[in-house]
């Protein structure tokens, strides 16, 4: 939990003698988009006006990819994964930080239904 970024900020850089800065993006706590969501948290109602919890936003980054399951054949699998923006991607990124959490597992489509759709849609399979 010492790791996570609970409160949004803006990140600048400067050069010592100028008098311009920079505003940097480089994670999603940093972003223009989570500073107004965080607003918007902290000045929404609550149902309990003595509540003296924290508001804070859990940002969180979905990603797929697709595995093979054999060493041989064509079976393969789309793997969806869940990540917390919350944490810096160079934690993330680590193979034993535990960041990455498997959500679903999803079958190809078969080939003859995937035939069928691209009829449907030019796009389907670029």
């Amino acid at each position: 939990m010492k790791n996570f970024h609970l409160l949004p900020f803006k990140l600048f850089w400067k050069l010592p003698d100028c008098e311009d800065s920079d505003h940097i993006y480089s994670e999603i706590y940093n972003s223009d988009v989570l500073l107004d969501k965080h607003d918007k948290v902290q000045h929404a109602p609550t149902d309990d006006p003595t509540c003296k919890h924290k508001k804070v936003i859990a940002a969180l980054m979905f990603w797929s990819d697709t595995t093979h399951l054999t060493s041989f054949g064509t079976a393969k699998m789309w793997l969806i994964y869940l990540l917390f923006s919350n944490l810096s991607k160079y934690i993330q990124c680590q193979p034993n930080s535990g960041a990455t959490k498997h959500l679903a597992y999803i079958p190809t489509l078969p080939d003859l239904l995937q035939d069928q759709l691209k009829s449907f849609h030019h796009k389907w399979g670029t």
